[in-house]
């Protein structure tokens, strides 16, 4: 692959993570970069340390998803060691560091480079209109990422399919994977990020009785079948690529297209997979919480509250219902419901969980008050 440097000003997205917010960040740094006739590129190392990490595998083939020309247009694919350049970095984030175009005109003139690492959201520039900002945003993927042809051929395929029904499907996002089944990363305090059956079931419910459709997009194959099931007839299959790929990256980048050509997308709010989706799109990202209303929520929670006290097997693994638990904490704290956060605590010590990483994240959270009788000693 042709390589290209970082001499002179451009602009660079800057991201060591996964493919949501790798993508998301370039596609601001090329928005960037068309509309100041600046060189936008994408930091995508595939050697040296900025290859690091356990989830090189599924970044380290770009070819299954960009076409060559565009990986050596667009892709430092081995690029300078980051510390050595960073003292040339302006790093552009939602806000900030430019209040005015003298302020971006200036940065430029010093031939730096503008880093962007925003995982998440649209940037725009105070004196930018953020809707146009997003315009730009979601055009850029249709009119200037050049695709593999296999990814051409499955976005084909999708719409083959969405051609049957007589509606655009809800997507709905739902993370469960290494958050329940990695025995260290099923012990982080994944709020926000991770929501119970009951809650995902609650809303597909509500989708179903207002007749819409929905695809569910997740990794976890044991809880799609579940829910397909519960749902007979809601749930459009979201068909997976079956042609040869050393990664899973088309499957990813295939996800993330496939939401964003959904009506709207339901999800965490906090994943850069769906996110970068809705940005692609130009559409709307509803939070699982807020697509329900409180009664809906609350409950949910009750259910879900007595399959954790019951002891209920239907959990997928541990793992799922130490987060199922961990939500719980957080939405009984939310409430201010002492009983039932105590009856999740006197719980997980009865049975030797050790919930205390979720309860040490509450502890800035304003009604952290009530675990002094609710959590009865758990930590010692």
């Amino acid at each position: 692959m042709d390589q290209v440097s970082l001499k002179g000003s451009q602009v660079l997205g800057l991201r060591y993570d996964l493919l949501g917010a790798k993508l998301n960040s370039f596609l601001n740094a090329l928005r960037i970069g068309q509309t100041y006739d600046l060189r936008s590129r994408a930091f995508w190392a595939l050697t040296g340390p900025g290859a690091r990490g356990r989830w090189a595998k599924d970044l380290s083939r770009p070819d299954e998803i960009f076409s060559g020309e565009f990986i050596s247009r667009y892709l430092l694919t081995n690029p300078p060691i980051i510390s050595d350049i960073e003292s040339k970095f302006v790093y552009a984030q939602k806000k900030g560091p430019f209040k005015n175009t003298s302020q971006l005109a200036d940065v430029i003139a010093r031939d730096s480079i503008i880093a962007v690492q925003e995982r998440m959201e649209v940037i725009s520039f105070p004196w930018e209109d953020p809707l146009k900002c997003k315009d730009d945003f979601a055009l850029l993927f249709t009119n200037t990422v050049d695709l593999s042809k296999k990814a051409y051929n499955e976005i084909d395929r999708f719409h083959s399919t969405l051609s049957l029904y007589s509606g655009r499907p809800v997507g709905v996002h739902v993370r469960r994977g290494d958050i329940i089944r990695h025995p260290v990363t099923m012990r982080g305090a994944w709020r926000g990020m991770y929501q119970p059956d009951e809650v995902i079931f609650a809303t597909l419910k509500r989708l179903s009785e207002k007749g819409n459709q929905a695809i569910i997009f997740c990794n976890d194959e044991e809880f799609v079948s579940r829910a397909t099931k519960k749902f007979n007839g809601l749930i459009v299959k979201n068909e997976k690529f079956k042609d040869t790929v050393e990664t899973n990256i088309l499957i990813d980048l295939m996800d993330i297209y496939k939401m964003s050509a959904c009506e709207y997308i339901i999800g965490s709010g906090v994943s850069a997979f769906s996110a970068v989706a809705r940005n692609i799109g130009n559409s709307k990202l509803i939070r699982f919480e807020n697509a329900l209303s409180s009664q809906e929520l609350n409950l949910a929670c009750e259910d879900a509250t007595l399959r954790v006290l019951s002891g209920d097997s239907t959990f997928l693994c541990e793992g799922d219902m130490l987060q199922t638990i961990n939500f719980l904490l957080g939405y009984y704290l939310d409430t201010n419901n002492a009983h039932c956060f105590s009856q999740l605590t006197a719980v997980s010590k009865v049975r030797g969980l050790d919930i205390s990483p979720y309860i040490d994240s509450l502890s800035k959270h304003k009604n952290y008050a009530i675990i002094l009788d609710a959590y009865d000693g758990i930590k010692t």
